[in-house]
């Protein structure tokens, strides 16, 4: 197939635009050309990833028969100039597209996410007479879907489509209106050739010499941190309901208790409901103890994890009930010694096998600040223990997507569409749940107290009781 795909995408951060890229060259590897259309060059920061020239070159990619191609719609200028002042993206995005059809027609457009990407693709799809898939994701059905001037065109949009891939009351609410095929989107499998190829372990010092040779963000990092302090890591995006004001209290802690740590914080905030990330780390007890760096590509992910004594994913009250983000998997899978919020550990696949404790630590409250700094604090007393439960850790996360081959499901709802498919998609083959978890051994029991004294819950007892 050759498939038109208007997505976000790097260096745009967030999990919308590294699905979008993973997408992307699974489909690739499979043997289709997909020309990526995107308004991501102009993404300024600080929602840009940082790129290095080796991580631009990877955006592009050749696979055989199979290639991504991507097309970078032109930064706003003078040739652009309207009023009021905006950058017409719908319209370069739609552009661009009916001229690559021109020189190649394509099979089918693929939009991933409403705004603008959805809207250049319906007209797209409309002007051509070509079948348009839409994938949502999280913040555009959970909110701009609720606006009461965007919800008509959406709905205009979204009931046009040939298939919407949405799960849950999101996939609800799209029969309700009449879209014609609603595709589940629950196997979504990350790609583990980053996370397991190798153990590389960010250069800190390296990153931050890299930054400050690159004009634009060269003001990005912020604070400091001993070179050699075991690190706490935090990924994504920073703000309330992050947990991100309630760890950097948890930091002054440990620095009122002579503990030695470092907080590295990969990712931006905006102001929102008051929250002010440069006033709590202006802070003049976390001098030296907390630096921020910005968002870096997927694929330097697992080498920021394995750098970290532990990563925390700490989201809770997230007004988007549909949001359930990928990261925590990513620290998983990659093998780091993860800290996740209640409400996270819950929106994980086969929940039930996500043990406080055991293969992660689970804080019940973020806002109980005591609680997370019993948490953060018995990953820095016992390393080893740390250690053994971050291997469990990283046997759930391969065990939940074992078999799933996410490429392939996109594929087969894709070919469904260019063949004129009407019949509803076809139900998605549930995965077989992970093996057992594995007992915790006399031998493995030696130096993990600190951490297994933690394991709360009717799951927790249950599976130390078997051990």
């Amino acid at each position: 197939m050759r498939i038109c795909m208007i997505a976000k995408y790097p260096p745009t951060q967030g999990g919308v635009a590294v699905r979008a890229w993973r997408i992307a060259h699974g489909l690739a590897r499979r043997g289709h050309e997909v020309e990526v259309i995107t308004g991501a060059g102009e993404v300024a920061a600080p929602y840009r990833i940082f790129m290095r020239p080796a991580d631009w070159a990877r955006l592009d990619g050749a696979y055989g028969e199979g290639r991504v191609t991507v097309h970078w719609t032109e930064p706003f200028g003078a040739a652009q100039f309207h009023i009021p002042i905006a950058s017409p993206v719908v319209g370069k995005l739609a552009g661009i597209a009916l001229a690559r059809h021109r020189d190649k027609p394509f099979d089918l457009v693929f939009s991933v996410y409403l705004e603008p990407n959805a809207i250049a693709g319906h007209l797209v799809a409309e002007a051509l007479g070509l079948p348009h898939v839409v994938k949502t994701d999280g913040s555009d059905v959970g909110r701009l879907w609720n606006h009461a001037q965007l919800a008509p065109l959406y709905d205009i949009v979204l009931r046009r489509a040939a298939l919407v891939f949405a799960a849950g009351a999101v996939a609800d609410r799209l029969r309700a209106l009449g879209t014609p095929r609603v595709a589940p989107d629950r196997e979504f499998a990350i790609p583990d050739h980053d996370f397991l190829a190798s153990s590389e372990r960010l250069d800190l010092d390296g990153l931050l010499a890299e930054l400050a040779a690159d004009p634009d963000f060269r003001p990005r990092p912020t604070g400091r941190v001993a070179p050699d302090a075991p690190l706490i890591g935090v990924y994504g995006k920073l703000g309330p309901n992050k947990g991100t004001a309630e760890l950097l209290h948890v930091a002054a802690r440990l620095v009122a208790a002579g503990r030695d740590f470092g907080l590295v914080l990969m990712g931006q905030s905006r102001a929102v409901g008051g929250f002010d990330i440069g006033g709590l780390m202006g802070d003049p007890a976390l001098a030296g103890r907390v630096l921020q760096i910005p968002f870096l590509p997927p694929w330097r992910v697992p080498a920021f994890v394995r750098r970290c004594a532990a990563v925390a994913f700490l989201e809770q009250g997230f007004p988007i009930v549909e949001h359930g983000p990928v990261a925590p998997r990513e620290g998983l899978l990659a093998g780091g010694a993860v800290v996740l919020s209640a409400e996270l550990a819950a929106k994980l696949p086969f929940a039930d096998r996500v043990i406080d404790g055991f293969n992660c630590l689970v804080v019940p409250d973020v806002t109980d600040v005591t609680a997370l700094q019993d948490r953060i604090t018995a990953i820095l007393d016992d390393p080893d223990a740390a250690r053994e439960m971050a291997r469990r850790g990283r046997a759930y996360a391969l065990g939940v997507q074992q078999g799933i081959d996410y490429g392939a499901s996109i594929e087969r709802a894709l070919r469904s569409v260019v063949a004129g498919s009407t019949e509803p998609p076809e139900p998605t083959k549930p995965n077989e749940p992970p093996e057992p978890l594995e007992p915790l051994g006399p031998a493995r029991r030696r130096g993990s107290r600190a951490i297994r004294h933690l394991a709360v819950g009717p799951l927790s007892a249950a599976a130390f009781a078997a051990a």
